[in-house]
């Protein structure tokens, strides 16, 4: 995980990616990162635009609470908040 501000007030990005290592270990440990995030930060909502194509990485965010924004083609926009 990476995190830098967006382009918005209280809006952070974040660069996610997963190797297949990884797979099923990492939800517990990215959940609290993402609160130990929010609560450093206090944020409105942290956002993260993917490839659609890479499932693991749109299915860990589904795993780690993100919802969907949106999507143009190829990129799926997700959103988490607390």
């Amino acid at each position: 995980l990476m995190f830098h501000r967006a382009q918005w007030p209280d809006v952070w990005s974040l660069h996610i990616g997963v190797k297949p290592e990884g797979w099923g270990h990492l939800v517990p440990h990215v959940r609290e990162l993402l609160r130990e995030f929010w609560t450093e930060h206090d944020p409105v909502r942290i956002i993260a635009w993917v490839h659609t194509e890479n499932r693991a990485v749109v299915g860990l965010a589904a795993r780690c609470g993100f919802e969907l924004d949106g999507a143009f083609p190829g990129v799926t926009m997700l959103g988490w908040v607390i």
